[in-house]
């Protein structure tokens, strides 16, 4: 682990081939081989699990990982396949849960916006309108709790391609959508096998969906 992507204040275990609950030492530039090593065959990771690595800077730095829970094969294969939230939530029994989720937008003035439920599709779903600045930001907030928000990894993201973080109190990083002013916009939503799908629509930016976080975090 590199501090600020700089090679000289490197994070490390004080032994090579470590697990969590080695010491962790730096940072500095002196780490040479040591390194953690995540044993799948040992824990029962199977190919191609992701992983959420997690940094604890206190008296003495802590260093930990959680596997990510993984879509079915076959909700895997549709989304590969280009298919829609609605086919991927209908491909299984679960897609909602016992929360109630709302948008927090940049439209309202971050006010919450419920999002309603669709048992037909098994899905939460919102619309609103791009105003005259042709862009606007959101995140999902669960239950109305600002220590449950949904939101990407990095402030004002695109839809496509980022990373669905798990819910905490950052009010700061959202999703970006531009497009016209006055275009409608939906915002779908999904909790499958662990993990939540967010998929938004519109005439400019077409389909784009992202995945990630663990629902079951803050239940």
């Amino acid at each position: 682990l590199l501090v600020d992507e700089d090679r000289k204040q490197a994070l490390y275990p004080a032994g090579n081939s470590s697990d969590a609950s080695a010491r962790v030492l730096g940072p500095d530039d002196q780490r040479g081989a040591r390194t953690w090593v995540i044993d799948g065959r040992k824990d029962g990771f199977g190919q191609g699990t992701s992983f959420n690595v997690t940094v604890r800077w206190t008296d003495a730095v802590q260093v930990s990982w959680e596997s990510i829970p993984q879509l079915t094969e076959g909700q895997t294969a549709l989304a590969a396949a280009g298919a829609s939230l609605t086919e991927i939530a209908a491909s299984g029994s679960d897609g909602l849960d016992d929360h109630k989720y709302s948008l927090r937008g940049s439209w309202t003035g971050y006010r919450l916006q419920a999002m309603k439920v669709r048992y037909d599709k098994k899905l939460y779903e919102a619309t609103f309108k791009i105003g005259s600045n042709r862009f606007e930001e959101f995140n999902i907030v669960r239950d109305q709790d600002l220590t449950q928000i949904i939101h990407p990894r990095h402030a004002r993201s695109p839809i496509a391609g980022s990373h669905i973080e798990e819910p905490d109190d950052n009010l700061s990083k959202t999703w970006l959508v531009q497009g016209a002013p006055n275009e409608s916009v939906r915002v779908r939503f999904v909790v499958k096998n662990g993990e939540f799908l967010v998929e938004v629509s519109s005439a400019t930016g077409g389909l784009r969906r992202c995945r990630g976080g663990l629902a079951e975090v803050g239940r």
